[in-house]
Parts: structure tokens; sequence; C-alpha cells
């Protein structure tokens, strides 16, 4: 039988989308794209600047620091300089290391780390090589030494210190902001870190060459020791120190020490000649003189009668300042 012939379906043709239709749909992924990323990017600033007013210190309040033995105040000026008023020397340390903790720790953390050649953990590899330079000098292990050989006193400030920063250090509401750039946590401070701060600021003000140590070498060996001990002295009664007295000054010496009328007269044509002293290379690199200066002007040559007390320490500007204000 025979069998009917049937027609199938044609395939449906499927035209382009017209191009303005197609130019729509791809500017509404865009601009989905778009308002996606700003909301990412908007979040993440506003976690960002949330973080980073969580680490700004307190500066208003009440609160219980541990291991006082009074009440301590802390008033600070427009400038933010602390003023603090405490009982006790070690209560004083406590609550100003409570302060370094939460205005400078990170600044802090650079000082120690530097000193003991640790900064590669910060870091990474990029601060190798100057781990290597300072580490050679075991200032850690000196800070140690510089702790278990200090009084039962000295201690005491220091351990005092060291917990009030690490209080405030916990105290901030989030940890300081270059932590989370470096995408790590800060290191509790240990009483002898506060020692490796000292040692910081050695290799800032320290030459390397040991060009001044060779001086005063060269001092003690050819002059007689009291015109050598007048000119390399550590202090004078003029001197105002913190802990202990001033020193008193040495005299100064007499032609019966060294009386330059029965020197040798030097010839000068003949040692210009000879070239400059192995002290004062050419060769030598030429850097900044580290230092400081300070002077007093009594307050009777003032306008208002007030004393006024300068120092230029000669070191570069920082931010934040190397020094820290506080009374």
């Amino acid at each position: 039988m025979a069998q009917p012939l049937t027609t199938p379906d044609p395939t449906p043709l499927r035209l382009p989308a017209p191009a303005p239709r197609r130019r729509r749909r791809i500017l509404r992924v865009l601009l989905l794209f778009v308002v996606v990323l700003l909301l990412v990017l908007g979040a993440g600033a506003l976690w960002v600047r949330s973080e980073v007013r969580a680490s700004l210190p307190r500066l208003d309040g009440e609160l219980k620091l541990a291991g006082l033995s009074a009440p301590v105040t802390v008033e600070r000026d427009a400038l933010g300089v602390p003023t603090i008023r405490a009982a006790t020397r070690v209560d004083a340390a406590r609550a100003l290391g409570f302060l370094h903790g939460q205005d400078r720790f990170f600044q802090m953390d650079l000082l120690r780390r530097n000193a003991a050649g640790e900064l590669a953990a910060l870091f990474g590899s990029a601060a190798l090589d100057v781990d290597k330079q300072n580490r050679v000098h075991r200032f850690r292990h000196i800070a140690g030494s510089v702790l278990a050989r200090a009084t039962p006193e000295e201690r005491a400030v220091f351990t005092a210190y060291a917990a009030g920063v690490n209080a405030g250090l916990a105290a901030l509401g989030a940890k300081p902001w270059e932590y989370l750039v470096l995408r790590t946590e800060p290191v509790p401070w240990a009483p002898e870190d506060t020692v490796l701060a000292v040692d910081a600021m050695f290799l800032d003000l320290q030459g390397g060459d040991g060009g001044y140590e060779s001086q005063l070498g060269l001092v003690h060996d050819l002059l007689p020791p009291p015109l050598a001990d007048f000119l390399t002295t550590a202090g004078t009664e003029w001197d105002a120190p913190i802990v202990g007295t001033p020193r008193p000054t040495p005299p100064i010496p007499g032609p019966e020490v060294f009386d330059l009328r029965k020197e040798p007269p030097v010839d000068l044509p003949k040692a210009a000649a000879a070239g400059p002293s192995p002290l004062l290379r050419e060769d030598a690199p030429e850097s900044p003189v580290l230092g400081s200066n300070n002077w007093a002007v009594s307050g009777a040559h003032t306008a208002d009668g007030h004393a006024l007390l300068a120092n230029d320490m000669h070191l570069g500007i920082r931010v934040p300042n190397t020094w820290y204000r506080a009374s």
C-alpha cells in the first residue's frame, strides 16, 4: 500500500537580533559589572576606613590599667602632647608605655627589629641584607644581658613599661593599619625590646667604619692623659642628667702637661705635599653629620622674662617624628 508523502516541517531560521537590541544587552551587562565592582570597592573602602579608625588611640574617658599602685591621669594639649601625673615612677612608666603602644607601636616595632636584625620577618627577603648587617652585633643578646644586670628598681620600670605597651596595643579597636598592609600580626613588647630601641639609635648615630673610635684612640695614644681626658670628657657639671649627678669637668691642662711652644714647628708646605691625613680620606663617602646641638638663654635676655631652651637634633625629618614628646 502506498504511503502518503509528507513534507517535514521546515527548520526555523534564527536571524540575529537587530544590532540595537544586542548593544543594549551588552550595555546592561557592563552596567551590572560596574555596579557590582563599585559596591565591592565601596564595601572595601568602608572596611579599611573602619579598621583605621578603630586603630586610633583613645583620647578621653577612663579605663582600668592593671598593675597601677594609684590612679594616673593623662592630659593632652591641643597638639596631642600628653602630660602624665602619677604617684610613682613605675606607674608613670606603665602609663607612658600605654600611650606609646597606642600611638607609636609600629614605629617601635621597626626600631627593635632593625637593631635585632629581624626586619625580614615583616618584609621578607627584601630586608635580609639589612638583617645580616645588623645581626652580627648580637644586640638582642646584649639587651638581655643589660636587663639581667639591671637593679630591681630598673627592672621594675622596664617591666611596667612593657606591660603598659602591650595593654595599650590590646586596647585598640584594631591592630595598627601597617599590619593590615603587611598581612601580619604585631608581636607583644618585651622588657628587653626597650634596650633594643636604644641600640637602633646607636645604628643611626654611629658611623659604620669606626672612624670616630679611631680618632678617639689616636687622641689617647698621642696626647698626655690629662689633655686627652679634657678633650674627650663624657660630661660636665653643667649637664642636667635625668639619672645620677653631673660629672665634674676635668681641669684644663697647663703647660706642664702639654706646651705647644716646646713642640717642633710643623713644616706646612711639607705637610701639604704629603697629602691629607688618613682620617680625612678624599675617597671617603660624604654623609651628613649626625648629632645634636642644644643651648639655653636666660630669662634676663628675653622679652617676656622666660628662659629659652633650644635643641637642634641633626636627624632626618620623618613621619612620624623620631621623638615622642611627653611630660
